[in-house]
């Protein structure tokens, strides 16, 4: 059932066996953890024996609840899902760049029953009276960009699910840094793809240090120490990472840097392993040589088809031919050249004439 907050649940659970069974209403918290629910006058309880009750619903009463019944004979349960929205973020702090605030988190975040799915992020000057805001989704980093340096600002974002929006968590109040060298590149191994010996990741920059990024310095090697790194520069509008030539079955280390006019970041690293790569197959799922196959054995029993129906249809064709020369056998009905009349099928030929004995 989804809810909105404030509102109440109510839940009917019937059971019926032999003897009796007890009825009891658990909650099941992310840790599997059971927790009974109360049969006395509080906000969740449960009433008449076999209601569960919930008033004025809010984000921490979102998740699994499952009546259990109980009896000598046996126990059984059925689970019942509660969903609303999330609930506002709590021990939060914000960390500056010179363009950027990262969040931290203090405490695990109430997601009202349901995943979060996005983070809506806000952010003003104290000159300004309306937040500026952007949604990211909720597998991106917590972090707000595009801020100028030495500006003190007001920040804060708010959860979301499917269902809703949760409350924003306190206001913070963060002056960014001075400018600088870059932050690091984010790389995220999950995101990367292989195609044959080519490997290929997703660069994103959260913060510049208050000064365009130059370009991007891009290393990468077999993971052993005595080998040379290969070295490629990268333009600044870059956001794709390319890497040629792989050995497959090989393990390798990568390091990403980014570069300003303050000088250069911290190598953001990564380390991967090259798979060997799959046979291409066509749409089909089969490769050319067994398709060509298929063709030629089509073509095989057509072709097999004809001559069988020239061979006894009219005693003609190649069957025919090889019976006759493998079996020494006279086929009944047909007339050899040395024995025939000058006619075919029995019909003498148009251009008339007895036929002369060889």
């Amino acid at each position: 059932m989804e809810l909105e907050p404030g509102q109440t649940l109510s839940v009917s659970c019937n059971v019926s066996g032999h003897p009796m069974p007890a009825l009891q209403w658990v909650r099941k918290t992310n840790n599997d953890h059971l927790l009974t629910v109360d049969t006395g006058g509080g906000r969740v309880r449960m009433e008449n024996g076999y209601v569960l009750v919930v008033d004025n619903v809010n984000p921490s009463d979102g998740g699994l609840y499952s009546c259990m019944a109980i009896s000598p004979a046996g126990n059984t349960s059925t689970d019942f899902s509660l969903q609303t929205w999330p609930g506002k973020a709590s021990q939060v702090s914000g960390t500056p760049g010179p363009t950027s605030v990262h969040f931290t988190l203090g405490a695990s975040l109430v997601d009202g029953g349901s995943p979060i799915t996005h983070f809506t992020l806000q952010w003003k000057t104290g000159r300004e009276n309306n937040w500026q805001e952007r949604v990211i989704q909720s597998t991106d980093p917590l972090v707000i960009t595009d801020l100028i340096p030495y500006t003190s600002y007001s920040v804060r974002f708010a959860p979301r699910n499917h269902l809703g929006q949760g409350g924003f968590s306190d206001e913070l109040t963060v002056r960014t840094q001075g400018i600088r060298e870059p932050d690091s590149p984010v790389l995220v191994a999950s995101e990367g793809k292989f195609e044959g010996n080519m490997f290929s990741i997703p660069l994103t920059q959260l913060d510049h240090g208050g000064s365009p990024i130059i370009h991007y310095i891009v290393r990468y090697r077999v993971n052993k120490m005595d080998e040379d790194w290969r070295v490629k520069d990268l333009p600044s509008n870059m956001t794709v990472i390319n890497l040629h030539d792989l050995q497959c079955n090989s393990d390798y280390h990568m390091e990403v840097l980014a570069v300003n006019s303050y000088g250069s970041s911290s190598p953001a690293k990564l380390n991967f392993n090259v798979p060997q790569p799959v046979a291409k197959m066509n749409k089909g799922g089969m490769g050319k040589g067994a398709v060509a196959g298929i063709v030629m054995l089509i073509f095989l029993v057509l072709l097999i088809a004809v001559d069988a129906t020239c061979c006894y249809t009219n005693h003609c064709g190649m069957l025919m031919f090889l019976a006759v020369k493998l079996f020494g056998q006279k086929v009944p009905g047909i007339k050899t050249v040395e024995e025939g009349d000058g006619t075919c099928n029995g019909k003498r030929s148009p251009i008339g004439g007895p036929a002369t004995e060889v």
